[in-house]
């Protein structure tokens, strides 16, 4: 009886101080679509429920709740715990105790934070939601730019839905196809997980697949170790456009009493066929000429690129503390206050542009008029170590604070002239900063920010201050909330900005800091599925590929955008869920954007089959008003300025249906329904169709017994 009783207020102590990474606790709705958050298969209701699911705080990321041995402590001992027994509690600890993870989740998962250094939970996602848009750059509900293939370079039209940076320069566009290194998602599960994708579309000599594969299980309650591999490919629907990436990931992590750690490995490959586009430019020939006919720019050229990256955090508390109890508390409770962390990442990406054929696609050939082998490489080492002083009370505002001094070495090598005379040699440069960070977590106010300087090496002088906060007067993550984040930033151009040589392509720039200044915030209602933003930027020298394909800075540029999205649920079942977003620049000639992005989806969502089969049927659009979409550069990989061919102004239409049997989700959908309407003008980037109308299916599995 009294293991009970303890059992019990064990899950209430840890669902009562869980919460999520961003601060606060996570409504699950699925009539909102976005960010869904969810528990395991085998506990998600039907699609008409709302669920409240609590996260990890990262101000109370390490706390831990004493349960081990719990049942062998007399009532009258509690609150006078022995230190020995209190040592030997903290010592059998868990990541479940650590993240403060409610003892009936069966599966969860974290990463780390390289921007405020610290784990953050990761939602896993079964729910049935518009699963027919499977693109990774789909995922955020706007339109994009990208090469009309799956697999192929891609940026968001919305300038707030960009990456910030990225290690290689020259790879920054494969960043929607998998995480940096340092924030592989980890996993924690009681019975082996694994997960399984399929889909498929058009003829044997255009094909589409895509096929990805997760495994992870839990040697015992302290040791996970996982697997995943995904696979995007197409033949084409154009000539000299086929694309094959594979990318392999491992992980692992070891959490017991005062001691945690984890690791990951990505393997990534890049193999894409380079067409250069069509040689139309204003106009898609359609049904007057077969795809494999019209005339491309680039018959026999590819691109290669890779990355072979490691990443590995270590980590000890030194110090625990009792916290303060409440007096309804029956069992202690322990927050490790002083902790220490070393983090090292060691990153090697390369790209090669291969060329066998000629045309009169490039201006320039400075080596070569023949078969061409153009070839970069970069290496880079990056090692931090951080001290924690964790918040050691839930009370709004009192902080927890963390510091760090970190170095980084990097090298790189390119072919040029001097090569044949100085033979081959790398490049290179460090850079070392030092960083400290505070954070706080409670029901109504929770913060967390990071500064960075850098005092030598390549980047001195270098500054960064980020942050993000949540207010809200409820206890209650279904009422509204006030979230907004800050970034200033002073940076020195990345080194492939400044230097650069190929057989078609070469500068040697003298370029300042980019300095930028930005403020976002977001009102969120998620009993209503609402959500509103704003972000505002202004950007002192700001880095841009002009017309020419090179690199260039312009003095000042402010960027504003402006978001609603909401989904309407009415008569028992049909759902109607809208994205809308606008944006303004002030200097157009620097940057282009379309004016407006909306994407709508109208379906219609029932249970087919009592407690077996779920149905959504309806129709999905998305559109951009006109602009200067940009043009895209194979030898460099960088999207650039055009000022020739205003693209946009054409809606893509999908009819779709999914289905949830159980476990497996599938779906079908007929993409690019409206294909010639109203006009031929469908082009992604310049000289880039949109793919033709096509038949797509595919399938999703989950295993977990």
């Amino acid at each position: 009886m009294k293991f009970t009783l303890l059992a019990i207020a064990v899950c209430v102590i840890t669902s009562a101080f869980a919460q999520n990474a961003d601060g606060n606790s996570i409504l699950v709705n699925k009539t909102l679509g976005v960010n869904q958050y969810i528990l395991p298969p085998d506990t998600i209701p039907s699609s008409s429920d709302t669920l409240k699911l609590k996260l990890p705080s990262p101000a109370n990321i390490l706390d831990t709740t004493v349960k081990a041995a719990v049942d062998t402590i007399p009532t009258d001992s509690i609150g006078d715990v022995t230190r020995s027994r209190t040592n030997r509690i903290i010592q059998n600890r868990s990541i479940i105790e650590l993240l403060s993870i409610p003892l009936s989740k069966r599966i969860f998962s974290w990463r780390f934070n390289d921007h405020f250094l610290e784990y953050e939970q990761v939602p896993i996602d079964t729910t049935l939601w518009l699963n027919h848009l499977f693109y990774p750059q789909q995922s955020i509900d706007e339109s994009y730019t990208f090469l009309g293939n799956i697999g192929s370079p891609s940026v968001s039209n919305h300038f707030f839905s960009r990456p910030e940076s990225n290690t290689f320069l020259l790879s920054r566009y494969f960043s929607a196809y998998g995480d940096r290194v340092q924030a592989i998602p980890q996993y924690n599960v009681r019975s082996p997980y694994t997960t399984l994708f399929y889909t498929s579309a058009g003829k044997r000599s255009e094909m589409e697949q895509l096929f990805s594969v997760l495994h992870t299980q839990n040697v015992n309650k302290h040791v996970n170790i996982g697997i995943s591999y995904d696979h995007f490919g197409t033949k084409g629907i154009y000539e000299n456009q086929h694309t094959r990436n594979n990318l392999i990931t491992l992980f692992g992590s070891y959490h017991k009493g005062n001691m945690f750690g984890q690791a990951s490995f990505v393997n990534r490959s890049f193999n894409n066929e380079e067409n250069g586009g069509i040689r139309f430019a204003d106009v898609v020939p359609g049904d007057t000429l077969e795809s494999k006919l019209i005339p491309i720019w680039l018959a026999n050229a590819k691109t290669i690129t890779r990355e072979r990256s490691i990443s590995a955090l270590l980590g000890y508390t030194f110090i625990n503390i009792k916290e303060v109890r409440l007096a309804t508390d029956t069992i202690d409770r322990y927050i490790p206050l002083v902790s220490t962390k070393l983090h090292l990442s060691r990153e090697r990406h390369s790209r090669t542009f291969i060329n066998t054929g000629s045309g009169d696609y490039f201006t320039n050939s400075y080596l070569t008029q023949g078969v061409l082998y153009d070839s970069i490489a970069l290496t880079n080492w990056d090692l931090k170590a951080v001290l924690e002083i964790n918040q050691f009370a839930n009370i709004p505002g009192m902080p927890g604070l963390r510091g760090w001094v970190g170095y980084t070495h990097s090298s790189y090598h390119m072919f040029n002239p001097d090569n044949y005379i100085r033979g081959h040699s790398n490049n290179t440069f460090y850079s070392a900063h030092i960083g400290v960070a505070a954070f706080s977590e409670s029901p109504y106010l929770s913060y967390r920010g990071a500064a960075k300087v850098y005092f030598s090496g390549d980047r001195a002088d270098d500054k960064e201050l980020r942050g993000d906060m949540r207010i809200s007067l409820w206890n209650d993550p279904e009422m509204p909330q006030l979230k907004g984040k800050v970034l200033i930033s002073e940076t020195t151009p990345d080194i492939f900005y400044r230097t650069y040589f190929s057989n078609h392509f070469k500068w040697d720039n003298r370029l300042v800091k980019e300095k930028r200044f930005q403020l976002g915030a977001s009102f969120e209602i998620s009993k209503w599925a609402t959500e509103i933003g704003y972000n505002v930027v202004h950007i002192s020298d700001y880095l841009y590929f002009n017309s020419n394909s090179l690199p260039s800075q312009t003095s000042d540029i402010t960027i504003t955008s402006a978001y609603v999205q909401k989904n309407f649920r009415f008569l028992k079942g049909f759902n109607f869920f809208n994205r809308v977003v606008w944006q303004a620049n002030t200097n157009s000639d620097a940057l282009s954007l379309p004016d407006f992005i909306a994407f709508s989806a109208l379906f219609y969502e029932s249970v087919l089959v009592p407690g077996a089969l779920t149905g959504q049927f309806g129709v999905n659009l998305t559109y951009s008003t006109e602009f200067y979409a940009d043009a895209f550069n194979p030898v460099t990989g960088q999207f650039y300025n055009q000022r020739l061919v205003k693209l946009g102004n054409y809606p893509t239409v999908d009819v779709f249906a999914n289905f949830k049997w159980k476990r497996a989700i599938l779906f079908v959908k007929y993409e690019h329904l409206n294909q010639g309407y109203p006009h031929n003008r469908y082009f992604s980037a310049y000289s880039y169709p949109l793919n033709p109308q096509i038949f797509k299916f595919g399938v999703s599995w989950i295993f977990y017994d």
